[in-house]
């Protein structure tokens, strides 16, 4: 049971492999984080303008 479950895990993309764009998984979830962040600091910023 093992043996299937370490060979089924192998069996996903990893973080250099090229996904849609040719961007790999791994800038992908870079870019997520970053996007993330600015629409945190783009929401806690809408507060500061005076109406």
């Amino acid at each position: 049971m093992a043996v299937l479950l370490l060979a089924l895990n192998a069996c996903g993309a990893a973080d250099g492999d090229p996904g849609p764009g040719g961007v790999t998984a791994g800038d992908a979830k870079a870019l997520d984080a970053a996007a993330k962040k600015l629409d945190e600091r783009d929401k806690a910023g809408a507060n500061d303008i005076p109406k």
